[in-house]
C-alpha cells in the first residue's frame, strides 16, 4: 500500500515540487521513497536520488512512497521499470492473485528479480497490455509510462477501493495524479475553491463521492473500473494534454442465478472463504476490525479457521471500538465471536473530548467533509492496529450493500412484490415484518415512495418538507445552484433489492465508506483489506435472486444461512445493526451541547452566508428539546471546519 504523485506537462515544472507532493503522503509509506522524471519527451525516464529531486525540472514525473506489505526488501522501491525497460509504474494496493499469475508468465518464459506484485503488474502489462486488468483480483491505483509508446495510463480497481485524484493546471497545459487531494496544495498557484454542487449535494443530502466530482472545484477522481490514456507523443508534438477515459470494467446488473438458497448460501461460504485466504498474504502480520455485527464476525471467525488449519493455532489480533453508551457498546456480541478462540483483542473507548481535540486532524487526514461523527471511532480503530504493530487489517466492508443489510431492504422487497403484482408474497413478507416488530406505519409510507411515480414523490415529499431544496437555512444563492434529483437518480427509483443493491454499490454507500476507510488506515500506515469485495463475490451476490437476499422479514438471508457452521448461532441472528457508532445525541445534545453551539456558532461564521441563521435556532431548539442528534448539524458543521482547514473559498 502506497501513495503516488505524478506529472505531464507541456512545460518543465520544479521537481521540488514532487518532493513536496509525495512527503504530504508520508503516512501513506513510511517504509521508502523514490523519485524518476525526465526533462525532454524525447528522452528515457531515469531514476532520481532526494538530492537530485530537488534541483531538477521536468515535463513527466513519477514519485512514490511505499508501506511495505510484500517483499520488504529494497527490490519493492518505486518507481519500478519493467525488465524490457519500455515501462516504468507508481504502484498503490494489492494484487491478491499475484503468484498465480507469476507462474503462468515463469511458464512462458518471463524471469522475476522480486517477490512485489508490482513486478507482477509491469510483466502482465507487457504480456497482455491493459487487457491484463481483468486477471487482476485486487484493490490498486497506479500510473504506468509506456516510453516506447510514449503513452501514459492511470488506473482504478473495479470498486474503487484505492484513490486516484487529477487536477488540470492552468489552460489544460498540465495534469497532475495523486493518492490523497492535499497533495495538490503543493502545486504552485493552487488556489482552492469549492465545486458547489458536491457542496449541496453533501450538505442537503448527505451524499459524496457519488462521481468524479469533488469538493475541490476542478479536483477529480477516476471512476471505479476507469482508465485514463494521454498520448505524450502528441504533447510531445506541441498539442494540449488530452485525457481519453475508458471503462474498463462495467458491474452487471440483473439476476443470473437461480440457485436455491441453501446452494447460494454454499457458494458464497465457499467463495468468501477464498476470498479471506488471498487477502492474508503478506510478509507482514495481518489482523482484522471487529464490531460485533454478522460482517466483522464472519471475517474474523473464517481467519481463524483458515490461520488454524495452516499453522495449528491462530494468534489473531482484532481491533474494536466500545462506547460509553450501554446502547452502543457492542462488547457482549464480541465476546460470543472472541469465546474459545486463541484470538488477542484489542479495545478502544472513544471519548468526547478525543473528538474535540482531534476533529481538525481528522478533516486534514480525510481530505474533505464527513457524514458522521463515527469515522473518528473507525480511525481510533485502525490507530490501535498501529500501535500493535500490525500492519494489515481485514474488515467487513461492503456487505450490508451487497446482501441488503440495511432496515430499508425490508420496504424495498415489499415494493418489489407490489410493483410486480405478486400480492400473496407481499401479505405473507408484510406478517413476517409485523412479527418481528417491524414499524409497519413506517414501512408502508416508505413502500409509497419506491412505488410512487417521480413527479407525485416530488410533490409529496415537498409536502412533507422532503423536497429537492435542503434545509431552509442552506443558502442556495451563496453555492448557485438550484437544488438536484441525486436522491431520486441514485436509488430512488429502485423497485427491487438488486436495483438497489447496484445503486448503493455503485453510487450512494459504498464509494464512501472506501473513501473514508482508506484515509482512517492509511493515515496510520495500516492497509485495510476488504474481502467482501473480491470481484467474484461481487458478482455472485449481484446477480442472485431478491429473495435469496432479502425475505421474511430478514436481511441478508444467504449472508446468515452461509455462516451458521461458522458463527454463533445468536451472532447470525442478531438484525439490530450498530457498527462503529458515536454517541452523537450523548455528546452533543446531552453532556457537551455547549461545544456544539459554539461550534454552530463558528459554522455560521466560516460559512460566510452560506447558513442562515436558521441553523442556530434549530439546533438550539433540538438541545432544549432533547432530541435525537440531527446528521445534518454534523455535516455543516464539518464542511465549515474543512473550508477553514483547507483555505477553501466559497467564490
Amino acid at each position: 500500500m502506497c501513495g503516488i504523485a505524478a506529472w505531464l506537462s507541456n512545460e518543465s515544472i520544479s521537481s521540488a515540487v514532487l518532493l513536496q507532493m509525495t512527503n504530504a503522503v508520508t503516512h501513506r509509506g513510511p517504509d521508502g521513497e523514490g523519485y524518476a522524471g525526465l526533462s525532454d519527451l524525447d528522452e528515457s525516464l531515469k531514476l532520481c536520488s532526494k538530492d537530485q529531486v530537488a534541483s531538477k525540472f521536468m515535463r513527466l514525473a513519477l514519485g512514490h512512497r511505499r508501506l511495505s506489505i510484500v517483499d520488504l526488501s529494497d527490490a519493492g522501491l518505486q518507481p519500478m521499470c519493467s525488465a524490457s525497460g519500455d515501462l516504468w509504474i507508481i504502484f498503490n494496493g494489492e494484487i491478491y492473485n499475484h503468484p498465480e499469475l507469476r507462474v503462468e508468465l515463469e511458464s512462458e518464459g518471463v524471469s522475476f528479480h522480486s517477490g512485489t506484485d508490482t513486478e507482477t503488474v509491469l510483466a502482465c502489462w507487457e504480456k497482455w497490455g491493459h487487457a491484463c486488468l481483468d486477471r487482476f483480483n485486487g484493490m490498486f491505483a497506479f500510473v504506468i509510462y509506456d516510453q516506447r509508446l510514449k503513452v501514459m495510463h492511470a488506473v482504478r480497481d473495479r470498486f474503487g477501493i484505492k484513490p486516484l485524484y487529477f487536477y488540470r493546471g492552468t489552460g489544460g497545459s498540465s495534469v497532475f495524479f495523486a493518492s490523497e487531494i492535499k497533495q495538490f496544495e503543493k502545486i504552485p498557484g493552487w488556489n482552492p475553491k469549492v465545486d458547489s454542487q458536491a457542496a449541496y449535494d453533501f450538505l442537503a443530502w448527505g451524499m459524496q463521492d457519488h462521481g468524479t466530482s469533488t469538493f475541490f472545484k476542478g479536483v477529480s477522481q477516476l471512476a471505479p473500473g476507469e482508465r485514463l490514456e494521454i498520448d505524450v507523443g502528441n504533447v510531445l508534438a506541441g498539442e494540449k494534454i488530452v485525457l481519453t477515459s475508458v471503462k474498463w470494467y462495467h458491474l452487471e446488473t440483473g439476476v443470473r442465478s437461480d440457485s436455491s438458497l441453501d446452494e447460494a448460501a454454499n457458494t458464497l461460504r465457499e467463495l468468501m472463504r477464498d476470498s479471506v485466504r488471498l487477502r492474508l498474504r503478506a510478509d507482514v502480520e495481518v489482523g482484522s476490525c471487529l464490531s460485533g455485527g454478522i460482517d466483522s464476525s464472519a471475517i474474523v471467525c473464517l481467519i481463524d479457521e483458515l490461520m488454524q488449519k495452516d499453522g495449528g493455532c491462530s494468534g489473531q489480533r482484532t481491533f474494536s471500538a466500545r462506547a460509553e453508551d450501554p446502547s452502543l457498546d457492542e462488547i457482549s456480541w464480541m465476546e460470543m465471536v472472541l469465546k474459545g478462540k486463541k484470538i488477542n483483542p484489542s479495545f478502544i473507548m472513544p471519548s468526547f473530548d478525543q473528538l474535540a481535540d482531534e476533529l481538525g486532524d481528522l478533516i486534514y487526514i480525510q481530505d474533505e467533509p464527513f457524514g458522521s461523527a463515527s469515522i473518528f471511532i473507525q480511525n481510533l480503530v485502525f490507530s490501535l492496529a498501529n500501535a500493535a504493530g500490525v500492519k494489515v487489517v481485514l474488515d467487513g466492508q461492503g456487505a450490508d450493500e451487497l446482501f441488503g443489510g440495511y432496515v430499508f431492504y425490508r420496504s424495498c422487497t415489499l415494493a418489489g412484490l407490489i410493483s410486480k403484482g405478486r400480492f400473496v408474497e407481499a401479505i405473507c413478507e408484510i406478517m413476517h415484518l409485523r412479527k418481528a416488530g417491524v414499524s409497519l406505519r413506517r414501512t408502508s409510507m416508505e413502500v409509497g415512495d419506491y412505488l410512487m411515480p417521480d413527479v407525485l414523490r416530488q410533490r409529496a415529499r415537498s409536502f412533507f418538507g422532503k423536497n429537492h431544496v435542503g434545509p431552509s437555512w442552506l443558502n442556495l444563492d451563496k453555492l448557485g445552484v438550484r437544488g438536484s434529483n441525486v436522491p431520486a437518480e441514485y436509488g430512488g427509483r429502485a423497485r427491487s433489492v438488486g436495483e438497489l443493491n447496484y445503486a448503493q454499490v455503485a453510487f450512494t454507500s459504498l464509494p464512501k465508506l472506501l473513501h473514508w476507510e482508506d484515509r482512517n488506515s492509511m493515515g496510520w500506515s495500516v492497509e485495510g483489506r476488504v474481502p467482501f469485495l473480491d470481484y467474484r463475490l461481487v458478482e455472485f451476490a449481484m446477480g442472485l435472486p431478491d429473495e435469496v437476499k432479502v425475505s421474511q422479514g430478514t436481511t441478508k438471508r444467504v449472508l446468515r444461512d452461509a455462516m451458521q457452521c461458522v458463527l454463533p448461532e445468536k451472532v447470525v441472528a442478531r438484525h439490530d445493526k450498530i457498527g462503529f457508532a458515536a454517541s452523537d445525541t450523548e455528546w452533543f445534545v446531552r453532556k457537551r451541547s455547549d461545544w456544539f453551539l459554539s461550534k454552530i456558532d463558528k459554522t455560521v461564521e466560516l460559512g460566510a452566508g452560506l447558513f442562515g441563521l436558521g441553523l442556530k435556532a434549530e439546533a438550539e431548539r433540538m438541545v432544549k428539546d432533547g432530541a435525537a442528534f440531527d446528521s445534518r448539524y454534523w455535516r455543516a458543521l464539518c464542511f465549515s471546519e474543512w473550508l477553514d482547514r483547507f483555505s477553501v473559498s466559497l467564490d
